[in-house]
Protein backbone atom coordinates (compact mmCIF):
# COMPACT_ATOMS: atom_id res chain seq x y z
CA UNK A 1 0.00 0.00 0.00
CA UNK A 2 1.22 3.31 -0.92
CA UNK A 3 0.39 6.19 1.15
CA UNK A 4 -0.61 9.30 -0.67
CA UNK A 5 0.82 12.34 0.91
CA UNK A 6 -1.57 15.12 1.25
CA UNK A 7 -0.09 18.50 0.37
CA UNK A 8 -1.10 21.32 2.59
CA UNK A 9 -0.22 24.82 1.42
CA UNK A 10 2.02 26.79 3.68
CA UNK A 11 1.79 30.46 4.46
CA UNK A 12 4.44 31.09 1.79
CA UNK A 13 2.27 29.48 -0.87
CA UNK A 14 -0.77 31.45 0.21
CA UNK A 15 1.17 34.73 0.31
CA UNK A 16 2.62 34.10 -3.16
CA UNK A 17 -0.80 33.39 -4.60
CA UNK A 18 -2.35 36.52 -3.10
CA UNK A 19 0.55 38.90 -3.72
CA UNK A 20 0.39 38.86 -7.53
CA UNK A 21 -3.18 40.26 -7.77
CA UNK A 22 -2.43 42.77 -5.03
CA UNK A 23 0.69 44.00 -6.83
CA UNK A 24 -1.28 44.25 -10.10
CA UNK A 25 -4.03 46.25 -8.34
CA UNK A 26 -1.46 48.61 -6.84
CA UNK A 27 0.12 49.06 -10.28
CA UNK A 28 -3.29 49.92 -11.76
CA UNK A 29 -3.95 52.38 -8.96
CA UNK A 30 -0.61 54.10 -9.53
CA UNK A 31 -1.26 54.29 -13.28
CA UNK A 32 -4.71 55.83 -12.67
CA UNK A 33 -3.33 58.42 -10.25
CA UNK A 34 -0.61 59.39 -12.74
CA UNK A 35 -3.19 59.66 -15.54
CA UNK A 36 -5.45 61.85 -13.38
CA UNK A 37 -2.51 64.05 -12.36
CA UNK A 38 -1.54 64.52 -16.02
CA UNK A 39 -5.15 65.39 -16.92
CA UNK A 40 -5.21 68.05 -14.19
CA UNK A 41 -1.84 69.42 -15.30
CA UNK A 42 -3.15 69.67 -18.86
CA UNK A 43 -6.22 71.57 -17.62
CA UNK A 44 -3.98 73.96 -15.67
CA UNK A 45 -1.72 74.60 -18.66
CA UNK A 46 -4.69 75.18 -20.95
CA UNK A 47 -6.21 77.54 -18.39
CA UNK A 48 -2.94 79.46 -18.16
CA UNK A 49 -2.78 79.89 -21.94
CA UNK A 50 -6.42 80.92 -22.16
CA UNK A 51 -6.08 83.33 -19.25
CA UNK A 52 -3.06 84.97 -20.87
CA UNK A 53 -5.04 85.53 -24.09
CA UNK A 54 -7.96 86.87 -22.07
CA UNK A 55 -5.73 89.37 -20.21
CA UNK A 56 -4.07 90.44 -23.48
CA UNK A 57 -7.46 91.09 -25.08
CA UNK A 58 -8.57 93.14 -22.06
CA UNK A 59 -5.30 95.07 -22.24
CA UNK A 60 -5.84 95.67 -25.96
CA UNK A 61 -9.31 97.08 -25.37
CA UNK A 62 -8.07 99.15 -22.45
CA UNK A 63 -5.20 100.59 -24.51
CA UNK A 64 -7.61 101.28 -27.34
CA UNK A 65 -9.97 103.23 -25.10
CA UNK A 66 -7.10 105.17 -23.53
CA UNK A 67 -5.34 106.03 -26.81
CA UNK A 68 -8.48 106.42 -28.92
CA UNK A 69 -6.81 104.84 -31.92
CA UNK A 70 -4.70 101.83 -32.86
CA UNK A 71 -1.04 102.56 -32.34
CA UNK A 72 1.37 100.23 -34.10
CA UNK A 73 2.50 98.93 -30.72
CA UNK A 74 -1.09 98.11 -29.72
CA UNK A 75 -1.66 96.37 -33.06
CA UNK A 76 1.53 94.34 -32.78
CA UNK A 77 0.83 93.32 -29.19
CA UNK A 78 -2.69 92.24 -30.01
CA UNK A 79 -1.79 90.26 -33.11
CA UNK A 80 1.03 88.55 -31.23
CA UNK A 81 -1.27 87.70 -28.34
CA UNK A 82 -3.93 86.02 -30.49
CA UNK A 83 -1.57 83.78 -32.44
CA UNK A 84 -2.91 80.27 -31.99
CA UNK A 85 -6.17 81.38 -30.40
CA UNK A 86 -8.16 79.06 -32.63
CA UNK A 87 -6.31 76.10 -31.13
CA UNK A 88 -7.20 76.83 -27.51
CA UNK A 89 -10.71 78.22 -27.99
CA UNK A 90 -13.59 77.15 -30.16
CA UNK A 91 -14.37 78.67 -33.55
CA UNK A 92 -17.13 80.87 -32.11
CA UNK A 93 -14.70 82.55 -29.72
CA UNK A 94 -12.06 82.91 -32.41
CA UNK A 95 -14.60 84.59 -34.69
CA UNK A 96 -15.71 86.83 -31.83
CA UNK A 97 -12.16 88.00 -31.17
CA UNK A 98 -11.40 88.47 -34.84
CA UNK A 99 -14.68 89.97 -36.12
CA UNK A 100 -16.17 91.67 -33.08
CA UNK A 101 -12.98 93.02 -31.58
CA UNK A 102 -10.11 93.22 -34.05
CA UNK A 103 -12.06 94.18 -37.19
CA UNK A 104 -14.09 96.77 -35.28
CA UNK A 105 -10.90 98.23 -33.83
CA UNK A 106 -9.36 98.49 -37.29
CA UNK A 107 -12.57 100.02 -38.63
CA UNK A 108 -12.58 102.50 -35.74
CA UNK A 109 -8.98 103.45 -36.46
CA UNK A 110 -9.84 103.93 -40.13
CA UNK A 111 -12.78 106.17 -39.17
CA UNK A 112 -10.38 108.15 -36.97
CA UNK A 113 -7.95 108.55 -39.87
CA UNK A 114 -10.74 109.59 -42.23
CA UNK A 115 -12.12 111.99 -39.61
CA UNK A 116 -15.50 110.23 -39.50
CA UNK A 117 -16.13 111.13 -35.89
CA UNK A 118 -19.68 109.80 -35.64
CA UNK A 119 -18.68 106.38 -36.98
CA UNK A 120 -15.60 106.32 -34.76
CA UNK A 121 -17.64 107.19 -31.68
CA UNK A 122 -20.18 104.49 -32.51
CA UNK A 123 -17.46 101.84 -32.91
CA UNK A 124 -15.69 102.99 -29.75
CA UNK A 125 -18.96 102.62 -27.84
CA UNK A 126 -19.40 99.08 -29.22
CA UNK A 127 -15.85 98.13 -28.27
CA UNK A 128 -16.27 99.50 -24.76
CA UNK A 129 -19.47 97.49 -24.43
CA UNK A 130 -17.45 94.44 -25.45
CA UNK A 131 -14.86 95.36 -22.82
CA UNK A 132 -17.61 95.24 -20.20
CA UNK A 133 -19.00 91.93 -21.49
CA UNK A 134 -15.79 90.11 -22.31
CA UNK A 135 -15.72 88.18 -19.05
CA UNK A 136 -19.08 86.64 -19.90
CA UNK A 137 -17.76 85.55 -23.30
CA UNK A 138 -14.66 83.91 -21.83
CA UNK A 139 -16.16 82.54 -18.61
CA UNK A 140 -16.88 79.03 -19.97
CA UNK A 141 -13.17 78.66 -20.74
CA UNK A 142 -11.95 79.98 -17.41
CA UNK A 143 -13.36 77.16 -15.31
CA UNK A 144 -11.04 74.72 -13.61
CA UNK A 145 -13.17 71.67 -12.89
CA UNK A 146 -11.39 68.65 -11.51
Amino acid sequence: MTKTMKYEPTWIDITSAISLPIIAAIGLLIAYVQWKTNQNRLKNELFDRRYEVFINIKTFLSDLSREGNLSSETQDNFRRSIIGIRFIFDKKTYNYVWNDLWCKAVEMDLAHTQKKHTKRAELMKELMTEFSNIEDKFEPYMQLKY
